[in-house]
């Protein structure tokens, strides 16, 4: 993996794992999730998570590792824009490896990762790579805040809590921080070469050329692969919601799914673990539902985003031959 997003120093996945802030973002996760945990009673909880639906609940580990092929062709058709072409199955595998590690780092490193391992297969700059998967996330940032947005307000109207109001604040934030970043690029690209050290500058031209090579065109496609990755997210958690036999609103589906995608993106915790539980149960809490069903639905929701993706990734990261 490398660590400073240049095409030179790499630092192994495995080196990652051991270095004191990967350690110290597990110790958070797990302080995080002791602290949701004590609050409800385990023989309710386990009791809830004994009636689920099996076929639901398969179904909805089904529709988790559907968006990873549709993932695979997005990330495709960006990079096909700056003239690069690989097949969707090896597209969709340095991917999945990336989410992989983005459960054991911290600071979504996974998506350098997933650059690292673009540039060792298939010799592409990493800087133009990092391009591309910077504009792949500014699509989902802003698709995700706009949907927050949107169930938010048919939730909540005129009476929405502060907690619920700060957290579109900060996602309407990371937005326009992206977007400047953009604009940055575009206008500004000539002064920061001025002002950064001269070493640096083809990765920041490389990093230009790969976000506005990939901008530039499908956007309309693009969009709309997006859209679909979002709206399964959504579907997953309709379906692990209603294994319980739990009937929830179409626009808090949508809220507390797309609320915790959001905090996977915090820099804070491996894949917003012990967050993202703590913001799903919360959410649900706030809507009227019983804390011990909330938490059900975490520990559920969460066995498939991200521990079922520990032992499948990890399966999948010792068997490639792309991980290199």
């Amino acid at each position: 993996m490398d660590a400073n997003a240049t095409d030179g120093q790499t630092i192994s996945l495995k080196e990652r794992l051991t270095e004191k802030k990967t350690i110290l973002s597990f110790i958070v996760a797990f302080l995080i999730l002791y602290l949701l945990f004590s609050q409800i009673d385990f023989i309710k909880t386990a009791n809830i998570i004994k009636t689920v639906n099996p076929i639901l609940y398969l179904t909805a580990f089904v529709i988790f590792y559907i968006g990873f092929p549709i993932r695979g062709v997005r990330w495709r058709k960006l990079l096909n824009n700056i003239g690069f072409s690989e097949s969707n199955k090896n597209l969709t595998e340095i991917l999945f490896l990336s989410w992989f590690a983005n459960c054991l780092v911290p600071a979504k490193l996974g998506d350098v990762y997933r650059g690292y391992l673009l540039k060792k297969n298939y010799r592409i700059s990493l800087s133009k790579t990092l391009g591309t998967i910077f504009v792949e996330r500014t699509y989902d940032v802003v698709a995700l805040v706009a949907l927050l947005c949107i169930s938010s307000a048919l939730i909540f109207g005129a009476n929405m809590p502060g907690e619920i109001v700060f957290s579109l604040w900060i996602g309407c934030g990371l937005v326009i921080a992206l977007i400047l970043v953009l604009l940055s690029l575009k206008y500004k690209t000539e002064l920061m070469v001025k002002l950064l050290p001269s070493r640096i500058e083809s990765v920041i031209m490389m990093f230009k050329e790969g976000a506005y090579g990939s901008v530039r065109k499908a956007m309309p496609i693009i969009l709309s692969y997006t859209l679909i990755v979002w709206f399964l997210e959504c579907g997953r958690l309709l379906l692990v919601t209603s294994a319980i036999g739990l009937r929830i609103a179409l626009p808090i589906i949508v809220f507390v799914a797309l609320a915790a995608a959001l905090l996977t993106a915090l820099p804070i915790t491996p894949a917003g673990l012990g967050a993202v539980e703590l913001a799903i149960a919360g959410v649900l809490m706030i809507v009227g539902i019983d804390k011990n069903l909330a938490v059900s639905v975490a520990i559920l929701d969460r066995l498939i985003s991200y521990w079922s993706l520990l032992i499948v990734g990890g399966l999948a990261y010792f068997i490639t031959d792309k991980r290199r």
